[in-house]
C-alpha cells in the first residue's frame, strides 16, 4: 500500500460464521479522541475521520481485500482502548456511532469496535497454566499466570 498508510493490520476469517474481518489496531494508552470538534460541535465525523480513512482512503486496500475474501465484503473492525474513545460509556457510544456512520457514508455498512480492555482480561481468564500454546501472546499470559500465582507476598 502507498506510504504504509492503509496497510491491513489483520485480515481474519471466521469459518463458523463465514465472515471476513478487515481489522485495524489502534493502541493508544494515553490519547483520547475529542468529543467536540474545533467549532465546539458535539462529536462529528471529523473526530473519527483519521480512523475511517485507514479503512477507506486507498482503492488498493479494497482490491487487496477482494483478492483474499473472494469478493465478499469484510466487516471493518477497529480494535482500540476504551480510553481512546472516552472514559465514559456515553462518550464512547457517541464516538462509536460517529465512526460507524462515517463508514456507512463510504459504503461500508458493517463495522464494529472492540476494546483491548475487554479482550485481554477474557484471554487471560481462558488461558490455562498448563498445556501448550502456539502464540507468543498466549505463552506470555500463561507465564504471567504462573508467576503471579507463585509470587511470594510481602
Amino acid at each position: 500500500m502507498p506510504r504504509n498508510y492503509s496497510n491491513i493490520d489483520i485480515l481474519a476469517y471466521d469459518p463458523n460464521a463465514q465472515k471476513y474481518y478487515d481489522i485495524e489496531v489502534k493502541y493508544r494508552s494515553a490519547y483520547t479522541i475529542s468529543a467536540n470538534n474545533r467549532n465546539g460541535d458535539k462529536v462529528s465525523n471529523r473526530s473519527v475521520l483519521p480512523y475511517v480513512e485507514q479503512f477507506t482512503k486507498y482503492k488498493t486496500r479494497d482490491e487487496t481485500l477482494k483478492k483474499y475474501t473472494f469478493d465478499k465484503k469484510a466487516i471493518k473492525l477497529l480494535v482500540t482502548t476504551k480510553r481512546m474513545f472516552g472514559k465514559s460509556d456515553r462518550k464512547r457510544k457517541l464516538i462509536e456511532s460517529a465512526f460507524r456512520n462515517a463508514l456507512k457514508k463510504k459504503k461500508h455498512n458493517r463495522s464494529k469496535v472492540w476494546y483491548f480492555d475487554e479482550i485481554i482480561p477474557e484471554l487471560y481468564d481462558k488461558t490455562s497454566q498448563e498445556g501448550r500454546y502456539n502464540t507468543e501472546l498466549l505463552q506470555t499470559l500463561r507465564m504471567i499466570k504462573v508467576y503471579v500465582k507463585s509470587k511470594p507476598s510481602n
